[in-house]
């Protein structure tokens, strides 16, 4: 079994992950809202800073169609909740002693459990390049045993 630094669990058609990182509040909100820094993690690669409600769009590649990323909730430096086409994506900041738990909430369109294991094992790797980003060391994850993990827990085989 692969190492893992994230939790998951599937209720309803939500699928929350959550994860410590040794980082200050403060710096995880600015990697969640700043475009620029979203980029180097995240496939939400907004036209725009999420840094106050209203419209943005958001490209995985620059060859994508545009999907809406609508900032529907973004009190600073604890919560964001923005669209991800007809997905919602429901982010939370809470600090810890060693630093901060990263929290999602991602509200599936598709919330069989096998897609379920799909975009968990896609937001853990996204999560282990959010560690990279921090300059913190995260344990190198193979997608196909993250996957069989997710699958397993979450009901997806």
């Amino acid at each position: 079994m692969p190492e893992h630094t994230a939790t998951a669990t599937l209720r309803d058609s939500t699928l929350t992950l959550a994860r410590d990182y040794a980082a200050q509040e403060d710096t995880l909100w600015t990697f969640l809202t700043e475009a620029p820094l979203l980029m180097q993690w995240s496939p939400v690669n907004p036209d725009r800073d999420l840094t106050s409600p209203g419209p943005a769009q958001t490209q995985e590649t620059p060859e994508d169609e545009p999907i809406d990323t609508t900032v529907h909730t973004v009190p600073p430096p604890r919560e964001l909740a923005h669209a991800w086409g007809d997905d919602t994506l429901e982010w939370s900041i809470a600090p810890t002693l060693e630093g901060a738990t990263l929290t999602l909430a991602h509200r599936l369109s598709d919330a069989s459990p096998a897609e379920a294991a799909r975009t968990a094992t896609a937001w853990h790797l996204c999560l282990d390049d959010l560690a990279e980003a921090l300059g913190i060391a995260a344990p190198a994850s193979d997608p196909n045993a993250l996957l069989e993990f997710y699958e397993r827990q979450l009901g997806g085989a």
